[in-house]
């Protein structure tokens, strides 16, 4: 019987605009299927998910409980405890699907052999490809940590200003109306963030991923 991990429930509510409750700044949830961990932090609740002891993640992360547990000093020690690697620290913005998908994209089986699209699909399953019919750029929408939608997209070098954004709106409609739809993105990634944010995606929290250190 397959259980829904409790990350699943609590990314989807704060997707919809419920946060997590004040209250256990740190809460200590196994490992996402897939990954050896993740630390995924909101406002003032930050999720350890990995197989390690609470005790002894409070002891490594000290008296800052709010800022320790994105620390690379902190990573370090989760990523070998769990042996993984830790991957970059994202910002996490979530959107709703309007299941409509716009007439400016075009299903785009060829992805994979796309020069940059081909990382977006990493760690990801199920995943489409769709390109702009003005060839401006690619957007691909899968499912990722915890079975959630997730979209990445790619602006083609040259395209007109205003496309990044065209293209993570036109994602919102690749996922079914109502379900939400997450795309991370590199804090220094200020013209992806911009795109996001412009397209109505949210930003709702941080998080880091943690794969095998095998992968």
């Amino acid at each position: 019987m397959n259980t829904e991990h409790v990350l699943a429930a609590v990314l989807r509510s704060a997707a919809h605009g419920s946060f997590p409750a004040e209250g256990e700044t740190i809460r200590v949830v196994p490992a996402p299927p897939g990954l050896a961990g993740a630390v995924v932090a909101f406002t003032g609740c930050i999720y350890v998910a990995a197989d390690v002891d609470r005790d002894e993640v409070l002891v490594q992360l000290g008296p800052d409980l709010l800022s320790s547990p994105s620390q690379p000093a902190f990573l370090a020690w989760l990523a070998t405890a769990v042996d993984g690697v830790a991957l970059n620290n994202e910002v996490v913005l979530a959107g709703i699907g309007t299941g409509t998908p716009d007439g400016s994209l075009e299903p785009f089986p060829e992805w994979r052999d796309h020069e940059r699209a081909g990382h977006g699909a990493v760690r990801r399953r199920d995943v489409s490809g769709w390109i702009r019919s003005d060839g401006g750029g690619v957007v691909l929408v899968g499912r990722g940590m915890v079975d959630r939608w997730e979209v990445a997209y790619e602006v083609e070098p040259g395209a007109p200003a205003g496309t990044g954004r065209a293209l993570a709106a036109a994602a919102l409609g690749l996922v079914p109306a109502g379900e939400p739809v997450f795309a991370q993105v590199a804090p220094g990634h200020a013209q992806s963030l911009r795109a996001a944010l412009g397209a109505g995606f949210r930003p709702i929290g941080g998080e880091v991923l943690i794969i095998e250190a095998h992968e």
